[in-house]
């Protein structure tokens, strides 16, 4: 595919400070690249890690902190109950 640009566009931190990311809507996963093992989620809620091919590799419950030190390096969805998905890159 051909790349048309410029592009314009704003980030989810440009326009929150620090202490709005926990009231933020959009489910935000941190730090993201990951290459410490442990994952931050701004908010409390049901997970469900998959790996490309559409596995769960990782099923949490009422959770805002997840362990990942068993992932591989790659690429993986995060998807939350609510049905927000994030890409989520392990080192």
């Amino acid at each position: 595919s051909e790349w048309a640009g410029p592009l314009m566009f704003k980030t989810l931190t440009a326009t929150v400070g620090i202490l709005e990311l926990a009231t933020a809507k959009a489910l935000i996963a941190f730090p993201n690249p990951n290459n410490i093992g442990s994952l931050r989620l701004n908010r409390i809620t049901d997970v469900v890690i998959r790996n490309l091919l559409g596995q769960p590799v990782i099923v949490k419950t009422n959770a805002d902190e997840i362990d990942i030190n068993e992932l591989s390096s790659g690429i993986y969805l995060l998807e939350s109950a609510e049905g927000d998905t994030i890409k989520l890159i392990v080192e």
